[in-house]
């Protein structure tokens, strides 16, 4: 059985999560990494062994076109998508065209497969004439097949029931629900019971680069750093607005790229909402950061909570004069921004501060 998966958002969380789930009763395997194109996919597919059961692989795209070649190489009987947004608009050049790609695997899915959707994304509803097998809808609002109610997220769990189960799943942030949701209906219709489906929800190791915690030294330190685009933004603003903490809540964010002429606008969209989240603090790196740091104090943020940065460096030093103990810092932006050098630079601060003795780092 070969479930593919794409989105704009969440893909490889959403795979690896279906892949902890099946994994409870079926013996399969999954995309290394990020292998998702027409480079990756074929390695990935050459890796089944006559033992594996099922397959979940990743579907990438940056470009119309792209789906339907990855989908003619995988043949997936289950499809799922994700959520759709601007990503890769310099390829793209349209959400129009990026909803027309997702849609492609919808197309490609036998009558006899199944499609799990995002039945709370607009542009993934817009796509259901393009199914020709069943589809499941899976959110929190009423009309979902699989509906999400009581959510609760703490530092370390996300918590909610579904159709009447309760499920946990150790992750920060709510944007996960629906990676969540899609494990869950994926593993009932391949005759899972629920206590299967939970342990291996519960077993879930969140990846390096998204949205995992560290504590460094007596800071929480969110590393989210691996790529983003406005909807993965928005997700981490909404991901540091409910962290639990008696200290300051900071935002460190580089560069959204591959935006084309839209970037500027998306950017001012950011930098508002970094505003109505809640965010305490706002260090912006790269060539769009005054843009960030403008909008967000044009709505009401005060100009003595905002840092504009050149570099890494000059974050860094800004992290140095603000960071205290019991705050938390997210990291985020896109690849080529290398943010990860921040997480870095925040290590070496921490030794800075204390004696070899009480330095410490642990992963959540």
């Amino acid at each position: 059985l070969v479930i593919g998966v794409t989105g704009s958002v969440g893909k490889t969380t959403t795979r690896r999560m279906i892949m902890s789930v099946l994994s409870a009763r079926y013996a399969g395997m999954q995309s290394p990494e990020n292998y998702n194109n027409e480079y990756g996919l074929p390695l990935t597919l050459l890796q089944l062994a006559p033992e594996h059961e099922f397959a979940v692989v990743e579907l990438g795209a940056s470009q119309v076109g792209d789906i339907a070649t990855l989908s003619a190489i995988s043949q997936p009987e289950v499809g799922a998508i994700t959520a759709i947004g601007p990503a890769h608009l310099d390829g793209f050049h349209s959400i129009e065209n990026i909803s027309r790609t997702k849609g492609e695997l919808l197309a490609a899915l036998p009558s006899e497969g199944f499609a799990i959707l995002n039945g709370d994304d607009r542009q993934v509803r817009s796509l259901t004439e393009l199914a020709g097998c069943n589809v499941l809808w899976v959110g929190e609002q009423e009309q979902n097949d699989l509906r999400a109610t009581e959510i609760k997220q703490s530092n370390d769990w996300l918590e909610f029931r579904a159709n009447g189960t309760s499920f946990r799943v150790p992750v920060v942030g709510r944007h996960h629900l629906t990676a969540a949701l899609m494990a869950i209906a994926i593993g009932r219709q391949l005759e899972m019971s629920d206590e299967e489906i939970a342990r291996g929800l519960e077993n879930f190791v969140p990846m390096e680069g998204r949205s995992r915690p560290l504590q460094i030294s007596d800071w929480w330190v969110i590393d989210d750093t691996y790529n983003a685009n406005p909807l993965s933004m928005s997700a981490a603003c909404r991901t540091l607005a409910d962290w639990k903490t008696d200290g300051k809540r900071i935002l460190v964010a580089g560069d959204m790229l591959c935006l084309g002429e839209w970037s500027e606008n998306f950017h001012r969209l950011f930098g508002e909402e970094v505003f109505r989240t809640g965010v305490d603090r706002l260090i912006a790196i790269g060539s769009q950061a005054a843009v960030v740091a403008g909008s967000a104090r044009q709505h009401g943020m005060d100009a003595g909570c905002l840092g504009v940065c050149r570099d890494h460096d000059l974050a860094l030093f800004l992290l140095d004069l603000w960071l205290e103990p019991g705050d938390v810092v997210l990291v985020k932006g896109s690849r080529e921004t290398k943010m990860e050098r921040i997480l870095t630079g925040l290590e070496k601060l921490a030794e800075g501060r204390t004696s070899p003795e009480t330095y410490q780092r642990r992963v959540a």
